[in-house]
């Protein structure tokens, strides 16, 4: 199945989107967690069909916040490295926006600092969503990898900060300088952020 969660703005007085979250729970296994369900659709030979199965839930969501008057809030989904390297996705997505005539600026693609790892090989594609009005997100930013590479070689609309770094912020001073500081990058860039893991007022 696929849950939604909120992203707000403005101090959390307003919701500025919903992410897509892929979840399944399974009759013996109990919760399966979603990097082992997109591994064992990749093992399948399901990667698309997973790929499609969640972008219609999108999609259909989109449709239902349209009619209930919620016409700017964007929902963004994630596309795994392997989704990325081995299927069309530009073309999945935009074929299936132009056919329920959804705006593409309300749709998110967040891929991760894995798939940036080999950006050339998929960078066709982003742009191919880029140019579409689609907004492309790096995920996860700040762990494993350098990542102000990435930023160079792509012009991506939105860095979301690693949790890691969000849960610390009332009580580590050096991860409210690291938060401080890629909000400013991001901004000088002209892009967005959004920080992942807001649990706690502080």
């Amino acid at each position: 199945s696929v849950w939604f969660q909120p992203i707000f703005s403005d101090g959390g007085r307003r919701i500025a989107g919903l992410e897509a979250l892929v979840r399944w729970n399974h009759p013996t296994h109990g919760w399966i967690p979603p990097g082992e369900i997109v591994a064992a659709a990749a093992r399948s030979g399901l990667t698309e069909s997973l790929l499609r199965f969640i972008l219609e839930q999108v999609c259909g969501l989109m449709q239902g916040l349209r009619a209930g008057g919620l016409r700017d809030v964007r929902v963004a989904m994630n596309v795994s490295p392997r989704e990325m390297a081995q299927i069309p996705v530009d073309e999945i997505v935009l074929e299936r926006l132009r056919a329920l005539g959804l705006p593409s600026s309300l749709i998110e693609i967040e891929i991760t600092e894995e798939t940036a790892l080999d950006i050339e090989a998929v960078q066709d594609k982003l742009l191919a969503l880029s140019r579409a009005g689609i907004c492309v997100a790096l995920d996860d930013f700040g762990i494993g990898h350098s990542s102000l590479s990435y930023i160079q070689k792509f012009p991506f609309d939105k860095i979301k900060i690693d949790r890691s770094f969000v849960a610390d912020l009332s009580v580590r001073p050096d991860a409210l300088a690291i938060v401080r500081a890629v909000t400013t990058l991001a901004d000088s860039l002209g892009m967005s952020t959004t920080a992942e893991g807001v649990e706690t007022e502080e």
